[in-house]
């Protein structure tokens, strides 16, 4: 074998190899990763913010969507009214316990439902002006009827 051959040849690995790199670094820098499923159907939540909430501007409300909701102007609103795709909206304290959850599932009969007590995180961390953390029903549940699982990690600017 040449040099010459090797070189093309290390080309070619290079150029293939490349694409799939930048695909781990895409995922490992996404803004949310996992899974949401409802009756066996998983949504691809894409999305994340992280807005105050209204009724208690301690709390964060977080908002994960298929598709961007940056524009709204009230994105937990759009969420919630199918605007957004399937779309998971949770408010949680300073310290991350959830204190609220609608289900808006599009995979769902029924979407659009509250089930409190369920979701939880963990290793939830404010810093940098950042929330990280994830966003787990540990394991699949039903809720009125109908079945759904996350187990989400997330990082979003904190508002």
């Amino acid at each position: 074998m040449t040099i010459r051959t090797l070189l093309a040849a290390a080309g070619l690995w290079l150029a293939a190899a490349t694409p799939a790199d930048d695909k781990k670094d895409e995922k490992k820098d996404a803004p949310v990763a996992g899974t949401f499923t409802g009756d066996g159907k998983e949504a691809k939540l894409a999305f994340v913010s992280a807005v105050a909430d209204e009724q208690d501007k301690e709390n964060v409300t977080l908002i994960f969507a298929e598709k961007d909701h940056s524009k709204e102007k009230k994105p937990a609103t759009a969420a919630l009214f199918n605007k957004c795709g399937s779309a998971l909206i949770v408010t949680v304290t300073p310290r991350g316990k959830v204190v609220g959850c609608q289900v808006c599932h599009e995979g769902h009969k029924r979407p659009g439902f509250t089930d409190i007590g369920t979701l939880e995180t963990k290793d939830f961390k404010t810093a940098d002006g950042k929330l990280t953390g994830t966003l787990t029903t540990n394991g699949g549940t039903t809720t009125f009827g109908q079945k759904w699982e996350v187990k989400l990690t997330f990082s979003v600017a904190k508002p």
